[in-house]
């Protein structure tokens, strides 16, 4: 139940991603005042990206999981 440990692992990993995103967010909207817009935007997008690549990584993950015990 290697597969089973490994996925768990994605989901656990993902979850640590959304607990950082959201101290990075928090960090961010305080530092708002000191950056330009654009900065400030682009730094949410990446915040975005990062979260849904998270996000897709575990879908996936748990779709791989899915296929494996259907064999």
């Amino acid at each position: 139940h290697k597969v089973k440990a490994l996925i768990d692992n994605v989901a656990h990993c993902e979850h640590e991603a959304n607990l950082i995103q959201r101290r990075l967010l928090k960090s961010l909207f305080q530092a708002e005042a000191s950056m330009t817009f654009a900065t400030f935007y682009q730094w949410q997008k990446v915040c975005e990206t990062i979260a849904a690549i998270s996000n897709l990584s575990e879908n996936l993950a748990c779709r791989i999981g899915m296929t494996l015990q259907l064999k």
